[in-house]
């Protein structure tokens, strides 16, 4: 038996549409998003709503959902990282951030964000040294999860799971891992019928010397 789900019966987080993967490869990490406004009701022009923020060199934060409640977490979440940097003197790293932004988002009970939020970066490991790839997910009311292959979230995230699963393979290399997110995404998205013809990939790919930024037509 099969069941359908009506657009008024879904999450009010993905009213706007919005999805965002992120995966871990060897050294290094990538977190990709689709890049439109994506309304149901509305037929908003192609120009994209930001969904992925960089926090500092090492640490980003994506967030889908409510597009208002995306810019509020996003400068609340800034504000408290600017605060530690000053009265710590260095940069949050992004397991540090990840509950920041968990604690944020669970004390609003009453009026919760209806954004489901995915912090990449490269974490130090303080026994040899080095850095290591570090992905985490948290819901609208800031449970956490974290894993060392892949999470997804938004309206496509069971479609992405799947597919994810399938081509994601340990230590890639950053162009395998590039190619494999944007496949993921092309045939994720192309099943997700919130997302509109012509859309685009927006990612940040994180090693320890660089940060690539890319736009990738579909």
């Amino acid at each position: 038996m099969y069941y359908s789900v009506k657009l008024s019966e879904m999450p009010p987080w993905t009213d706007q549409g919005g999805s965002i993967a992120a995966m871990c490869g060897k050294d290094c990490v990538i977190i990709a998003t689709d890049y439109h406004p994506g309304s149901f009701q509305i037929d908003t022009p192609p120009s994209g709503f930001k969904k992925l923020f960089k926090i500092n060199s090492k640490t980003f934060l994506g967030l889908t959902g409510l597009q208002m409640d995306i810019l509020a977490v996003h400068d609340r979440a800034m504000n408290r990282h600017n605060q530690n940097e000053l009265s710590e003197c260095r940069e949050m790293n992004p397991k540090e951030f990840s509950i920041v932004v968990s604690n944020m988002l669970s004390k609003q009970r009453s009026k919760p964000y209806y954004v489901e939020s995915m912090v990449a970066g490269l974490e130090p490991d303080w026994n040899d040294g080095t850095l290591k790839p570090y992905i985490c997910y948290m819901d609208w009311i800031g449970c956490r999860r974290e894993a060392k292959n892949f999470l997804v979230c938004g309206t496509s995230a069971l479609q992405l799971n799947g597919i994810c699963t399938s081509l994601w393979r340990p230590n890639l290399s950053s162009d395998d891992l590039f190619k494999v997110i944007s496949s993921a995404l092309h045939v994720g998205l192309s099943r997700d019928r919130t997302t509109r013809l012509g859309t685009s990939v927006f990612m940040y790919l994180i090693e320890a010397d660089k940060i690539t930024e890319r736009l990738v037509e579909l």
